[in-house]
């Protein structure tokens, strides 16, 4: 790479040919390095186009920018293994400034049918308490019941900003919980069909029962029917719509007379009206990479990206300047606020500050 970056400085190479080096030097890191890659191999690309962009055409600029990407793609490169693992060099130490935030973890309050509430956080697996004749077990960072009761009741589980949370439901179905959400469900699944009610944001990955239906009711009214597997639907307040991705098999989503059949890439959006809509999806892995405890973002602006990552770290943003370029990011959530924003802040055009829970935006 470096000796790429001399020839095109002595006038040997042209651009088109720079580029085209560029992408092969990124091309042939190792295989083991393919999901990183491929996916930060957009988040280089686009640090090179914004600075073209905003630069004249005089080489001199080119030059600077082209030897800045370079830079750019060997910290990624060499980046996976620090933000991977929890390991930084000397740079990547730097705070942006001297307040940290850190990021969130396993927790949720469980309230039981006579309105006890259990902290999930600091209980210790095993038995938590007994509702009706069925046991309440805390087992891996997950709830699930043994037993059975004759009549129909029902817990709740909320998680606070920065929590998450799983469910292991009653017909062996399973729920993630995004941060600031809630699910409502019955301890054992009666009749002709399992129903639970969310708020938020939840993955389901259902059991299948054809002769007993999986319907999800959301907070706008809408019925969200399993047909198959696996969805993500986000359901936050103060949004402008809901949404409803397939991952894998197929569901079918009711607002009231309008219904739409979704099946693996695709999605449906509710918006404040109640219009129902849907499409296909082109990057599945950006829905769901919050239950793979993951950020991952292409091509998106800073209020996009922080009104996800805000749910997490429970911090509030606060725009001095507005800052019009977009941005590609791809880690691991385990990490601190600070080093999300050195992340952001290496692609340029953007400046933060935290000040307690509140993150300042500058150019």
């Amino acid at each position: 790479m470096r000796e790429l970056i001399e020839q095109y400085k002595r006038g040997e190479l042209s651009r088109q040919e720079m580029e085209k080096g560029i992408r092969a030097y990124w091309q042939s890191l190792e295989e083991s390095d393919e999901q990183y890659r491929d996916f930060e191999g957009e988040a280089m690309w686009a640090y090179i186009m914004r600075h073209n962009k905003r630069q004249s055409h005089q080489r001199l600029y080119w030059i600077r920018y082209v030897t800045a990407a370079a830079a750019v793609l060997l910290f990624i490169a060499g980046g996976y293994y620090y933000f991977e693992h929890g390991k930084t060099d000397s740079s990547v130490r730097q705070a942006v400034n001297r307040q940290d935030i850190p990021p969130g973890h396993e927790g949720a309050v469980l309230t039981l049918s006579n309105g006890q509430q259990i902290v999930l956080d600091s209980a210790n697996n095993g038995a938590l308490a007994t509702d009706g004749s069925i046991r309440v077990v805390k087992e891996n960072g997950a709830i699930r019941y043994e037993g059975a009761n004759g009549t129909v009741v029902y817990n709740d589980i909320q998680t606070a900003l920065g929590r998450t949370w799983r469910v292991n439901l009653p017909d062996g179905s399973k729920a993630w919980l995004n941060a600031g959400s809630s699910i409502h469900y019955p301890l054992s699944f009666t009749g002709n069909e399992r129903v639970v009610t969310i708020t938020g944001e939840c993955y389901f990955e259902v059991k299948h029962n054809t002769r007993m239906p999986f319907r999800v009711k959301l907070p706008s009214g809408a019925i969200v029917e399993d047909v198959g597997t696996a969805f993500n639907i986000k359901a936050y307040s103060g949004e402008p719509f809901s949404t409803t991705t397939v991952v894998e098999g197929e569901v079918l989503v009711r607002q009231g007379y309008q219904q739409v059949s979704l099946k693996s890439n695709e999605q449906a959006q509710i918006n404040q009206s109640g219009a129902l809509t849907n499409s296909a999806v082109n990057y599945l892995d950006e829905t769901i990479a919050w239950k793979e405890n993951r950020f991952r973002f292409r091509n998106a602006g800073l209020k996009q990206i922080f009104k996800e990552t805000a749910r997490w770290y429970d911090m509030e943003v606060q725009f001095q300047e507005e800052v019009p370029d977009t941005y590609t990011v791809s880690m691991s959530r385990d990490v601190p606020l600070s080093k999300l924003l050195q992340f952001i802040e290496q692609s340029g055009g953007v400046h933060f500050k935290i000040e307690g829970k509140q993150v300042i935006v500058t150019r």
